[in-house]
């Protein structure tokens, strides 16, 4: 049985054997003196949209409810819940339950004043899912983050009715979880990135399933005793008070089944190899004598521990959080920076380097790095594993930006080679395409290749190229930038065309981060378009983003840029999940 509950055969009333209604009475002899023993004391609620009864109303999201004709059954009143009336929650929680107020959303304001949080609370945030990825594709609250506040909850009551109360009503209470439609619906089905990772759907429902697992787990670490996935089993949670003993146990064995699971799965990625340029490149300049790098402050001001890495942003790039999804423990090393043999290098080695491109021999010795790679990783593992690795691999290039900004636009030299710069693209993605064929030849078989983005608002270019006109993107740049990744598109076809299991994928850069830029930065939180955070923020990059820079500001989330070229922390985690989103708009 739940921890708690003392009687499951028996109702409270009379004998509990068959009274209802009216031979449920005063008069019913045998009626029980503590009806506790028999009734939940709180309900706590965690998913996505099927629950959600009003946390989004309080977040900078689009995937809200809270207007008219959502709640036109429900008084009149649209609160958050998406539906005409009640949710299947709501008729649990008052018809089945007998509770005589629904539980509040955590995030609204009677909450957090402490109204009626003793019967639990609603954590659920429409557009979430069992992956966090999900639910920050739509400024959703990730389910990570509902049982942080979850564990908020708990300290708060713990200060209202005391230590051993507060536990008696978390050990005693139900725990419903609803997620997963949006992990597909509004994920998987719409994002190359993800088909990409997992091409086999099925490799994607055992991460969404190690996410459930390890949120249940975590869970019921913090005192919850009966949990159950509402739509999860395909029987009713609550049964009528003639199969009433069926809830306590048909639930107590749902939760010893999943919270004694210990499930982990092998990593579906066993590995990440990046190449490119400085919106990839997490290092490796600093062991190279040049001056383009970012091992100094303040650059890595808001990264683990304040370190600069060499990574060109505050915090963390877009290939951190996707590294994050792919839950390989830790990220791929810059692979100048690593030495003799160690147990990182199976999970991937970063090859990135600031300032190269695809025009230049960058290319033949990003190969021949990731050759002696391989070298290393089969003295390690043998052939056979090291293969495996290599074929299930899951390759990221992002390069172009320095071919062009610090190359052909400044170079009289490349424009006089070049009169038409659509012929200098024809040099660009004839090397692309060498290499690619390369990489394959070596192995790789799943490669992602990132667009190039709208050069024209990068801040920096703004300065430089924009003539006086200081606040609007550059028109010429971006026309270039689109022109090049269509034809980035149809060379990528070709090849997929030409090389046998070949999966390679153009993850569309520009779209989303034009966007972001042009047409809705506030609704995404950013109030700074123009200029990055380092210093005056419209030339600043590598050395001239330093701790001497005058003006750098204190909050980079609020801007799109952190130096005059490259994304910020912020910027960089919506890039990362919807960087392809844009080619399905």
């Amino acid at each position: 049985m739940c921890v708690g509950f003392l009687e499951t055969r028996k109702g409270c009333c009379g004998t509990g054997l068959f009274e209802s209604a009216m031979l449920c009475n005063a008069l019913s002899i045998g009626t029980c003196s503590n009806a506790s023993n028999y009734r939940v004391p709180a309900v706590f609620l965690f998913g996505d949209s099927t629950m959600d009864v009003g946390n989004n109303n309080n977040l900078p999201t689009l995937v809200k409810s809270n207007f008219l004709p959502y709640g036109r059954d429900f008084n009149h009143t649209p609160t958050g819940r998406f539906s005409n009336g009640k949710l299947a929650i709501d008729f649990l929680v008052k018809d089945q339950l007998l509770f005589e107020t629904y539980q509040v959303a955590y995030l609204s304001n009677e909450a957090k004043i402490g109204s009626n949080i003793l019967s639990g609370a609603n954590f659920a945030s429409a557009g979430s899912g069992y992956s966090d990825t999900t639910a920050n594709l739509y400024f959703a609250v990730s389910l990570s983050k509902q049982l942080e506040y979850f564990e908020e909850y708990q300290a708060r009551i713990v200060g209202m009715v005391g230590e051993a109360n507060a536990s008696s009503i978390l050990s005693n209470s139900i725990y419903v979880i609803s997620s997963g439609t949006s992990d597909f619906v509004q994920n998987y089905y719409i994002s190359p990135v993800l088909q990409l990772t997992y091409p086999n759907i099925q490799q994607f429902f055992n991460v969404l399933l190690t996410s459930y697992a390890r949120f249940v787990q975590n869970l019921y670490s913090t005192g919850s005793s009966c949990t159950t996935g509402l739509f999860a089993r395909g029987n009713h949670l609550i049964w009528d008070f003639l199969r009433q003993e069926k809830v306590a146990v048909e639930v107590d064995c749902w939760r010893l089944h999943c919270c004694a699971m210990n499930y982990r799965l092998g990593h579906l990625v066993p590995a990440v190899f990046i190449f490119g340029d400085s919106i990839v490149d997490v290092g490796n300049n600093n062991n190279l004598p040049t001056l383009v790098k970012a091992n100094f402050p303040p650059y890595g001001r808001d990264f683990a521990n304040h370190r600069s890495t060499g990574r060109f942003s505050n915090g963390k790039l877009a290939i951190d959080y996707l590294v994050d999804t792919l839950q390989l423990g830790s990220y791929p090393q810059a692979y100048l920076s690593t030495h003799g043999v160690s147990n990182e290098l199976l999970i991937g080695a970063n090859f990135a380097s600031a300032a190269s491109g695809y025009d230049d021999s960058t290319a033949n010795l990003y190969l021949e790095y990731y050759g002696e790679y391989q070298s290393r990783v089969v003295g390690m593992i043998g052939q056979a594993n090291a293969s495996s690795i290599f074929s299930n691999a899951l390759y990221i290039i992002s390069a172009g930006t320095s071919d062009l900004i610090q190359n052909y636009y400044i170079s009289p030299i490349l424009q006089a080679t070049y009169p038409n710069i659509h012929q200098y693209f024809n040099t660009l993605l004839r090397n692309y395409e060498q290499f690619i064929e390369n990489l394959h030849s070596m192995g790789a078989r799943r490669i992602g290749v990132a667009s190039l983005a709208p050069l024209g608002c990068l801040p920096g270019a703004i300065t430089i190229f924009g003539f006086g006109n200081n606040n609007q993107c550059v028109d010429r740049l971006n026309y270039d930038a689109m022109y090049f990744n269509t034809r980035l598109n149809s060379t990528s076809q070709i090849l997929r065309n030409r090389l046998s299991n070949l999966n390679l994928l153009v993850l569309d850069i520009y779209q989303p981060l034009y966007n972001l830029i042009v047409n809705n930065p506030i609704q995404n939180g950013f109030y700074e378009t123009r200029k990055g955070c380092c210093g005056l923020g419209t030339i600043e990059t590598a050395l001239l983003c330093n701790s001497l820079a005058i003006g750098t500001c204190s909050n980079a989330s609020h801007h799109i840029f952190w130096d005059a070229f490259h994304p910020s922390d912020a910027a960089n985690n919506l890039l990362s999940s919807y960087m392809t989103i844009a080619a399905y708009g």
